[in-house]
């Protein structure tokens, strides 16, 4: 399979997955703008909150209820990794955009959740992105601090399954 099919798959299914949280988020009586519409032209350009010197890029939705604004950047996920080093089940993310997330997160004064779809269990999994408990990727190159990490995506940083609040028990349809 080509690179770009992995791409186009992978945005497929992260479309997918803010669809679902966007559907969530709105059921419960929160207004939605999603960022991801303000992409580049062929929407492959992460949406920025643009500063005169920088730019930061920000989470998939800017949501709001009842005079409270956060934003929550969605993973859509096939299923928790497991942490061998750890012995747990885990969720990733990149370093890099962690980092721009609390960045976003101290310049608009509004918290970042980061929310997960995982396809296997139909489950939404939710947490605040500065109260969750990260660590380093535990492969045996980044331990060493040398190139070439193991993990699927690299040069992230992850979080245990259990610190992250079900807030949607699985279902049999995850579209919904």
């Amino acid at each position: 399979m080509s690179t770009h099919s992995n791409f186009d798959d992978n945005l497929r299914q992260g479309r997918e997955g803010e669809a679902i949280v966007t559907r969530w988020l709105q059921e419960r009586g929160y207004g939605v703008i999603p960022s991801y519409d303000f992409t580049g032209s062929d929407g492959d350009v992460a949406p920025k909150l643009k500063f005169l010197t920088r730019s930061l890029i920000v989470p998939d939705l800017d949501v709001c209820r009842g005079g409270n604004r956060v934003w929550v950047e969605v993973k859509h996920y096939s299923h928790a990794a497991f942490n061998n080093s750890k012995q747990i089940d885990v969720h990733g993310l990149k370093a890099a955009h962690y980092r721009q997330y609390l960045q976003v997160q101290k310049a608009t004064g509004c918290p970042v959740f980061l929310a997960i779809v995982e396809r296997n269990t139909g489950a939404i999994l939710i947490g605040r992105l500065d109260a969750l408990p990260w660590f380093p990727c535990q492969c045996r190159p980044c331990q060493l601090g040398q190139p070439g990490c193991n993990a699927p995506i690299a040069k992230s940083i992850y979080c245990t399954r259990a610190a992250f609040n079900v807030v949607r028990e699985g279902a049999t349809n995850v579209t919904s």
